[in-house]
């Protein structure tokens, strides 16, 4: 499935890193580019089973099945997708994750997902690392010292041969 966002500002890997990402009501857009992207094989098969109701079927527009197909998302555990830059016409491989903390330093965290895959991440200067507060508050900034060991995480980031972390979130419990 191929979209085109160019007046919205929002890629359409962007929504689908932010609904593939999505746990305990925290979610993460990344947008890289306002060009047309391919998105994820899963979105392109996603559509609500014909005895189910759906927000859309209750006056809510579904924007083409793509409500249905993010709902479809909400157990992925970890996604790659590549982007094309707009500015410079290369393309970008991005990565997302969801699972466990299985190790952490300043420099690099390493997680595991529900289904046993691993990835580690380097961290650098400019990863941002959110920690969501309970039901409620505002999620705030944090440090590599404020993700522990076994901890649920959500990364994006970017990267082939080695990863390097974009944006590291700790849902709320």
């Amino acid at each position: 499935m191929i979209w085109n966002r160019k007046k919205t500002g929002i890629s359409a890997a962007a929504v689908v890193a932010a609904a593939a990402i999505a746990a305990g009501g925290v979610a993460v857009a990344h947008a890289e580019s306002n060009s047309p992207s391919t998105t994820p094989s899963a979105t392109s098969t996603a559509s609500p089973s014909s005895g189910s109701t759906t927000k859309a079927a209750k006056g809510h527009k579904d924007h083409g099945g793509l409500r249905a197909a993010l709902t479809k998302l909400k157990d992925v555990q970890h996604a790659q997708w590549v982007t094309k830059e707009g500015t410079t016409g290369t393309y970008v491989t991005h990565d997302a994750i969801r699972g466990a903390v299985t190790a952490i330093s300043p420099s690099s965290i390493t997680v595991k997902a529900g289904d046993g895959v691993s990835e580690t991440y380097a961290l650098s200067s400019t990863t941002k690392i959110t920690v969501a507060g309970a039901k409620g508050t505002k999620p705030s900034s944090g440090t590599s010292a404020s993700v522990a060991s076994g901890a649920t995480v959500i990364i994006t980031g970017t990267g082939t041969a080695s990863l390097t972390a974009d944006r590291v979130v700790v849902p709320a419990a």
